[in-house]
């Protein structure tokens, strides 16, 4: 109504009225629909704009910066204006708006906007301000690279936490992504003008993100020596950079109880992405003596070896193997017709039951490159059925009438959440990073929520789409993508571990139209068991004894 009444107050404007508009704009009480009427009427110019940033009122403000901004270029006083206020702004969706607007803008115009902006403090933790200001500095680069690199000319940025995180370490990335001699030099530079090691912190974390996956021997001697002087080049980087001291010492961390898991996983798949000498009999002990992630690491690298006899291997680890573990030795076998045969070899001789197999892995085997895999796997394996919509529906009635009866016991929903969903998603913390965190998802609507289980094929979330992905040394890898360059695309599996894959060692990657969540994860509950699940899973903070 009030978006109607402004555009009817500016078809019927005359000077008068514009004047008089004008007049109630500037009011302490003024309606947000007296500033669109004005601005409709063209009577909203950048003198009145410099007035209205100091408007009492945060909405009146806001719509000031995103209508004089709209126009793509502002003059100078108004410019003035808006970096003076930026200090004293205590609304943070205001905040957001002039971050947004500086995207509109030009580069002389917007980085000085997105420099004040980042160094208010109480914003580095707001999930929309940090991005907002990266994506205007990333749209000047490197358009405008010698103003860009400007704004780190001086301390004052270093030392603002959402300076650092927001930009510093995506600009470091870009500069290494990107890898042409300027770029890598840029890098450099950044290491050597860095005046606190938080900084060169964020810098070197931002650095190796990009090199991952990828060799660092070729580096400019510049940014070689500009590292050697920060003394921060992680092992991993050290390893990417053909350090002759870094194998044994890797080795040596690897050995040690004392080394942290994550340093270890992180140390496997660097000596797996560099193809380091003796890396088998280094993947193979990992298996016999490391924690179930190392051991999940180890094997993904062993799957670029194409020995038939590595089945057995990964087979003996399956009776006893933790729930994590299992998945990613059944992912390990299915990657290639030899392994999978060796799989069905197993299950024929019944070491492994037909019903322990995942429907996912089930359905792989059905549909593998290799006949003789595809037909025996065919006939050990039924396929399951499609749910026809009308029988979901009729599905989706029976539990909202189980669940209108009593109310669940959340505590004893969490355990069922944790059988069922935990390796593949996220909530309020705990689980998996397959499937999406959970904890922002839509809960509190159950037909909806009814829907995405019992369906889950039916709609799938965007970046979430099943993909199989065909290797030049003859594999078939599924899962979805959540990362892609040109370089190189990175493939989450069901066991929720990354893969990294040069683009030149890819031969297919191909969309399977269906959810990676498997269907039936319902069945056998009894109706207290639904009850208690969904009160845990429809709730809205997190349950603990």
């Amino acid at each position: 109504h009030r978006l109607m009444a402004a555009r009817v107050l500016a078809e019927r404007a005359s000077p008068e009225w514009v004047a008089h508009l004008r007049d109630r704009v500037v009011a302490r009480d003024a309606p947000i629909a007296a500033l669109w009427a004005l601005h409709q009427a063209g009577g909203l110019d950048e003198t009145l704009g410099v007035r209205l940033i100091e408007h009492p009122s945060a909405l009146i403000r806001e719509w000031s910066v995103r209508l004089l901004g709209d126009r793509r270029r502002i003059g100078a006083p108004l410019l003035n204006a808006w970096l003076h206020r930026i200090p004293r702004e205590t609304d943070v969706r205001m905040r957001a708006q002039m971050a947004a607007t500086a995207r509109r803008l030009p580069a002389h115009q917007a980085l000085p906007l997105v420099a004040a902006l980042v160094t208010q403090d109480e914003d580095v933790r707001d999930p929309c301000l940090p991005l907002l200001c990266w994506w205007v500095v990333e749209s000047h680069w490197p358009s405008a690279r010698p103003a860009v690199l400007d704004l780190w000319k001086t301390d004052d940025l270093w030392k603002h936490p959402m300076a650092r995180e927001s930009l510093l370490g995506r600009l470091m990335r870009r500069c290494a992504v990107q890898g042409r001699r300027q770029d890598l030099l840029d890098a450099a530079w950044l290491l050597d003008r860095a005046p606190n090691p938080e900084s060169v912190t964020a810098l070197m974390a931002g650095f190796e993100e990009a090199f991952r996956g990828r060799d660092a021997s070729a580096l400019p001697q510049e940014l070689v020596q500009a590292l050697a002087r920060r003394g921060k080049a992680s092992l991993s980087l050290r390893l990417r950079q053909r350090d002759p001291a870094a194998v044994p010492e890797s080795l040596d961390r690897l050995k040690n109880p004392a080394t942290g898991i994550p340093e270890k996983v992180e140390l496997v798949k660097t000596l797996v992405e560099i193809r380091a000498s003796g890396l088998r009999n280094v993947l193979l002990a990992s298996l016999r003596d490391q924690p179930t992630p190392v051991r999940q690491a180890a094997l993904s690298g062993l799957g670029l070896e194409e020995d038939p006899a590595l089945a057995a291997v990964v087979l003996a680890l399956l009776p006893g193997a933790s729930p994590e573990l299992r998945s990613s030795a059944l992912n390990f076998l299915v990657s290639r017709p030899a392994w999978s045969l060796s799989l069905l070899d197993a299950m024929s001789r019944g070491e492994v039951q037909a019903r322990s197999i995942p429907a996912e892995v089930a359905e792989r085997l059905r549909r593998s490159p290799d006949a003789t895999v595809r037909q025996r796997a065919v006939a050990a394996l039924a396929a399951s059925v499609p749910v026809p919509n009308s029988t979901t529906a009729q599905r989706i009635r029976q539990i909202e009438e189980v669940l209108k009866k009593s109310p669940g016991n959340p505590y004893a929903g969490e355990a069922l959440f944790q059988q069922r969903c935990a390796a593949c998603h996220r909530l309020f913390f705990k689980g998996g990073s397959v499937g999406p965190d959970l904890t922002s998802y839509q809960r509190d609507h159950l037909g909806t929520l009814l829907t995405s289980i019992l369906d889950p094929s039916a709609e799938i979330r965007e970046g979430y789409t099943s993909v199989e992905v065909e290797t030049r040394d003859g594999r078939t890898l599924s899962g979805f993508l959540t990362d892609r360059d040109d370089r190189q695309i990175t493939l989450r599996g069901l066991d929720g571990q990354d893969q990294a894959l040069l683009v030149a060692e890819v031969l297919a990657v191909r969309p399977t139209g269906r959810s990676l969540m498997p269907e039936g994860l319902l069945e056998g509950l009894s109706d207290d068991q639904l009850r208690d699940f969904f009160a845990f899973l429809r709730s809205s903070q997190p349950f603990s004894r």
